[in-house]
């Protein structure tokens, strides 16, 4: 069994993405989850936030541990003597833009190998994006992320009138 990363920036997590590291967890001795601090992005929630709900989702994951990394995810794995780097796939359009990532990632540590997972069908259309957009106009997002997201989410977009 191998040791296995699983980055993402996480803004926020959804369900998908809970959905492919738990079923992650039956294959790879351990995942890391690896929170992207990208300083080129703007991002709803802060990375020790996003830690926090991170480590608050996968608590009853003892093969699960959680970092922050803010720069090229090949230096973590290179730093950590990980080879394996999961990704979650929705769809072709996914899949484009994962296999020429992961082909930059070959180029630069040729010890790595990604390791793709298809999303299950229940979370295709799932995008943080989406989510975070509909969670502004005070929507229900219940059904699309964990429940401590709901609330994290709730915190950031309150009630008019509590703002």
């Amino acid at each position: 069994m191998f040791k296995a990363v699983f980055p993402g920036s996480f803004d926020p997590p959804t369900l998908g993405h809970l959905n492919i590291i738990e079923r992650a967890c039956d294959i790879f001795e351990e995942i890391v989850v690896v929170v992207a601090e990208n300083r080129q992005k703007r991002y709803l929630f802060s990375a020790q936030e996003r830690l926090e709900i991170m480590e608050g989702m996968l608590k009853h994951k003892k093969n699960v541990h959680c970092r922050i990394w803010d720069s090229l995810i090949v230096d973590y794995m290179k730093q950590e003597g990980i080879q394996v780097l999961i990704r979650g796939i929705r769809g072709m359009e996914d899949f484009s833009y994962e296999f020429e990532l992961s082909m930059m990632n070959k180029a630069l540590h040729p010890g790595i190998e990604t390791f793709f997972m298809t999303t299950d069908p229940r979370y295709i259309v799932l995008r943080s994006s989406s989510i975070k957009e509909l969670a502004s106009f005070r929507g229900d997002v219940s059904l699309m992320v964990p429940p401590i997201v709901v609330e994290a989410l709730k915190a950031k977009f309150p009630p008019e009138g509590n703002n």
